[in-house]
């Protein structure tokens, strides 16, 4: 799974949270902006992203699209999570 997110206590508590499941085993990548976690993305072989949504270099919603585009709408699972706004 590769985390996408600019903070790193929150990269960090996502990592603790699934690394420590009882009943899966996740291994983690981590990114801190989205050039970064494209060039991931396109190195790896993922099963699933875990995306936020306001980035440094640009919104998740533009990664998103791009991981879409490159990688097809199944290819992996993808999570937009943000810590702002609303839930529109």
């Amino acid at each position: 799974m590769l985390l996408v997110d600019d903070s790193p206590e929150d990269r960090h508590s996502f990592r603790r949270f699934l690394e420590h499941d009882q009943e899966q085993s996740f291994i983690c990548f981590e990114a801190a902006s989205a050039a970064e976690g494209l060039a991931q993305c396109r190195e790896r072989r993922l099963d699933a992203v875990l995306l936020d949504y306001h980035l440094p270099d640009d919104e998740g919603l533009a990664l998103l699209a791009t991981l879409i585009a490159e990688h097809g709408l199944h290819a992996f699972a993808m999570l937009l999570v943000t810590g702002q706004g609303s839930e529109q």
